[in-house]
C-alpha cells in the first residue's frame, strides 16, 4: 500500500481482493487475479471504446453501468473470449490525483507498460509528438540551421580577413627584406668609399709631413749656415779691431730677413696642411652635405674682422664680385687674410669705400667644405 502526496490511497491488489470478495471468488485462483487489468481506453476506426493491451483488442462490456470516456484509465475485469478478442466491465475510475499519488511507483509502472505494451503507449503519445514534440524538433532544427548559417558566415569571413592579413605580412616581408638588401648594399658602397678616402688622406698627410720634414731640414741648415757666417764674420770683426761693421750690420739684416720669410714659409706649410685636414674630415663625414652647424654665425665685428668659429685656421684669398656686395674667402697659402681663433682678418678692407663698413651679424653659405661666402 501506497500513501499519495494528495492523502489519496489505492493499492491494486486491494481492488483484486474487493472484486473476489464481492464475486465469492477464491484468493489462491491466480486466474481470476490475472482477470483484473487496468486499462487505458480509446476510440478505433468505428467511434467504440477499445484497449489494446498486448496487441489484443478488448471491447467495453455492453452491460457495463460506468461512464468510460476516451483517454481515461480504469481497473476493469476483462473476460477474454479468445486468445485475442475480449470484453471489459469498468470496476473502478483511476483519477488523476491518484495517477499522481503513484509517484513512487511510476518508474515502475513506465518499465512495465514499455516493457507490455509498448505498441499501445506509443499509440498513446503518437498524437502529442505529431501536435507538439514535432512543431519543437522542427523549430529547434531552423534555430540550429540558422545559427550554423551564421557560424559558418562569421569563419569565412575570419578565413577572408586572415588570407589579407597574410597577404599584407608577406608583401611586408618582402618589402623588408629589399629594404634590408638595399641597405646593407649601400652600406658595403659607404663603407667602401669611406675606406678609400681614408686611405688617401693618410697618403696626403703622409706627403704632407714628408714636405714639412724636407723644408723644416733645408731652411735649418741654411738658418745654421747664416749662423756660422754670423759667428765667422763676428770673430773677424774682432780680430781686425773694429771693421768691417757695415759688413757685418748687412749679413745681421740677410740673416733676421731670411729668419723671418723662413718661419713664414712654415706657417704657410701649417696652414695649407690645416685646410687639407679639414677638407678630407668633411669629404669623410658620412651623410653631410656640408660639416658646418646651421646655427653657426658670421660676424663682422670691425671693418677688417670677421668672426667665423667654423672656418679653418689659415690663410685665405679674398675675393670681391662686380657688385661689391658679397665676399668670398678660398683658401690659399698665398692669401693675404689670415684666420686665427676663429676670427678671419683682411688687411686694409676698411679702405674699399665701396663695401661701406657695417658691422653685425651677415648672411653667409659655403660654396664647398672650406670656401666661405659673406653677403655685407
Amino acid at each position: 500500500m501506497s500513501e499519495f502526496k494528495t492523502g489519496i490511497r489505492m493499492n491494486f491488489l486491494d481492488v483484486q481482493r474487493e472484486f473476489m470478495e464481492k464475486n465469492g471468488i477464491d484468493e489462491s485462483n491466480g486466474e481470476a487475479l490475472s482477470e483484473v487489468m487496468v486499462l487505458l481506453f480509446g476510440t478505433d476506426k468505428k467511434g467504440r471504446l477499445v484497449s489494446n493491451p498486448r496487441n489484443r483488442l478488448i471491447s467495453l462490456d455492453w452491460d457495463s453501468k460506468e461512464e468510460v470516456r476516451e483517454n481515461e484509465l480504469w481497473i476493469c475485469h476483462v473476460t477474454m473470449k479468445t486468445g485475442y478478442l475480449g470484453y471489459a466491465r469498468p470496476l473502478r475510475k483511476i483519477g488523476v490525483p491518484e495517477i499522481i499519488g503513484m509517484s513512487e511507483q511510476m518508474q515502475d509502472i513506465a518499465d512495465f507498460l514499455w516493457e507490455n505494451g509498448r505498441d499501445e503507449v506509443l499509440k498513446y503519445l503518437s498524437p502529442m509528438i505529431e501536435s507538439e514534440i514535432q512543431p519543437a524538433l522542427e523549430q529547434r532544427i531552423s534555430e540550429l540551421e540558422a545559427e550554423y548559417s551564421d557560424k559558418a558566415a562569421e569563419i569565412a569571413e575570419r578565413e577572408t580577413a586572415l588570407s589579407l592579413r597574410e597577404s599584407d605580412l608577406a608583401s611586408e616581408k618582402e618589402r623588408l627584406e629589399e629594404s634590408g638588401e638595399r641597405f646593407c648594399k649601400e652600406s658595403t658602397e659607404r663603407i667602401a668609399e669611406l675606406e678609400n678616402r681614408e686611405e688617401l688622406f693618410k697618403r696626403e698627410i703622409e706627403k704632407l709631413s714628408r714636405d714639412k720634414s724636407t723644408i723644416v731640414d733645408y731652411y735649418e741648415a741654411q738658418n745654421a749656415d747664416l749662423r756660422a757666417r754670423i759667428s765667422e764674420m763676428t770673430a773677424k770683426s774682432n780680430t781686425a779691431g773694429g771693421t768691417g761693421n757695415d759688413e757685418e750690420g748687412e749679413l745681421v739684416a740677410r740673416y733676421v730677413s731670411e729668419n723671418r720669410n723662413l718661419r713664414e714659409e712654415l706657417h704657410m706649410m701649417r696652414d695649407r696642411m690645416s685646410v687639407t685636414r679639414h677638407r678630407e674630415m668633411a669629404e669623410n663625414s658620412p651623410g653631410r652635405e656640408d660639416t658646418v652647424p646651421p646655427a653657426q654665425k658670421v660676424v663682422r665685428i670691425t671693418g677688417t674682422e670677421f668672426e667665423c668659429p667654423f672656418m679653418c685656421e689659415g690663410r685665405y684669398s679674398v675675393r670681391i664680385n662686380a657688385d661689391m656686395t658679397k665676399l668670398r674667402f678660398v683658401p690659399d697659402v698665398s692669401g693675404k687674410a689670415v684666420c686665427r681663433d676663429g676670427t678671419i682678418s683682411v688687411p686694409n678692407l676698411d679702405r674699399i669705400c665701396a663695401l661701406g663698413n657695417r658691422t653685425g651679424e651677415l648672411s653667409w653659405r659655403m660654396i664647398d667644405n672650406s670656401t666661405l661666402e659673406v653677403s655685407i
